[in-house]
């Protein structure tokens, strides 16, 4: 029974377990540091309810909390957020930007950007990372784009959204991966990009 009229209540349904891919995400546009996600699939046989409050423990120690937006159907997958990962840094710089007029007949215009991003493990263990950073894509005919990533992206247009490079790699404590990152814009002169 739960008492009427009564503060926040605490109920325990039962305990499921499951295995779970630890990943570092890492985010430099939007972020310095990784944050731990926990990659899960539903192999329970029950439905995982969603919940404005999920207390979440890591190594059994307690790490905070979070929600549950939507329902985890049976082999259904999630990412679960665990917080910052304080010794993962991350810097992205943009070394280049220009926009100019090339051609001498035929003119047109062109916008290069030049990024570098570094990833720094500064803590003690070996992290698989995944970085996640984007390009321009055009959806005209006229508006040209070209971009060079070394190394390449593992996956382009990363969860089907256009534009979204992530690579994949695991970093040794004190270890630091370097990514360049170059595109090209080019349309016709008279034209205006947007």
């Amino acid at each position: 029974s739960i008492a009427n009229r009564a503060d926040n209540l605490r109920i325990t349904l039962g305990e499921v377990e499951t295995d779970a891919e630890v990943l570092a995400h890492a985010a430099p546009l939007n972020d310095e540091t990784g944050f731990l996600m926990a990659h899960i699939t539903n192999d329970m046989g029950e439905l995982i309810l969603p919940s404005s409050q999920v207390s979440l423990f890591l190594d059994g120690r307690f790490v905070g909390q979070t929600q549950l937006a939507e329902v985890i159907p049976v082999g259904g997958e999630a990412d679960i957020p665990f917080g910052a990962i304080d010794g993962l840094r991350l810097k992205r710089t943009v070394k280049a930007r220009n926009e100019g007029d090339r051609g001498m007949i035929s003119r047109s215009t062109e916008l290069t950007e030049e990024v570098t991003i570094e990833v720094e493990n500064l803590t003690g263990e070996t992290w698989p990372v995944q970085v996640f950073d984007r390009v321009p894509f055009s959806e005209q005919e006229e508006l040209e784009l070209t971009y060079t990533a070394n190394p390449r992206p593992n996956e382009v247009d990363h969860d089907d959204k256009r534009g979204v490079l992530q690579w994949s790699f695991d970093l040794k404590p004190g270890a630091t991966q370097s990514i360049s990152l170059k595109h090209e814009l080019e349309w016709p002169e008279g034209k205006v990009l947007q």
